[in-house]
């Protein structure tokens, strides 16, 4: 009802007083608020989502980490981190898809990324996105940017988390090229020579 009034209104304010402009523009407002009440209810089912995936623990088709590349320990960068939730990616769009989220712990703790994000990215959500955009598109490769999706969610106010969901690939997906990840219960385990050969024929060439 509120888009009808609105679409109702298009070029209705060149040619009407004061009045008419006061109404128009309440209209708008109502829609505004509307689409800002969307944007939250939207919000609210992927923090709902979030929140029944911890509950469930890790499974085949959940994987908790609870940084992307900080280690908490040495207080530094380090790259066996991003291979980490990279190869978890990887193993689930070459099984039966699943998500993978940042910023829990094995113990299903939400931990958060802020500390991360502070450290590594200047504070900025932003530039932490870009950050695995390009890890994603480098390392696992732009081919398969369609089989996966990232989010970037307050779970809690200043508690932020990374939500990565994945559908089932259409062929075999590498990391880095050339390392082949399968996601079987709750593991991600590494196939190579006859067993890759095998999995791969029985997955993919149907």
């Amino acid at each position: 009802g509120l888009g009808d009034n609105v679409y109702s209104l298009d070029g209705f304010f060149d040619e009407t007083p004061n009045g008419a402009h006061s109404e128009g523009f309440d209209q708008f407002e109502k829609v505004a608020v509307v689409a800002s009440n969307i944007i939250k209810l939207s919000e609210n089912e992927n923090l709902s989502k979030i929140n029944s995936l911890i509950n469930g623990g890790e499974t085949q088709f959940c994987e908790f980490k609870q940084t992307y590349s900080w280690d908490i320990k040495e207080k530094k960068k380090a790259e066996y981190l991003i291979e980490s939730c990279l190869k978890t990616v990887v193993g689930f769009i070459n099984a039966k898809g699943g998500s993978l989220i940042v910023g829990v712990s094995d113990t299903c703790e939400v931990t958060g990324l802020q500390e991360e994000i502070f450290k590594l990215d200047r504070n900025s959500s932003d530039k932490f996105l870009l950050r695995i955009k390009s890890n994603f598109e480098k390392k696992i490769g732009i081919k398969y940017q369609n089989f996966y999706d990232y989010e970037f969610l307050e779970f809690q106010p200043g508690v932020p988390v990374l939500l990565v969901t994945c559908i089932p690939g259409n062929s075999p997906c590498y990391l880095n090229g050339k390392d082949f990840y399968v996601r079987t219960n709750p593991a991600t385990n590494k196939l190579e020579g006859p067993d890759l050969v095998d999995y791969c024929s029985e997955r993919f060439n149907k």
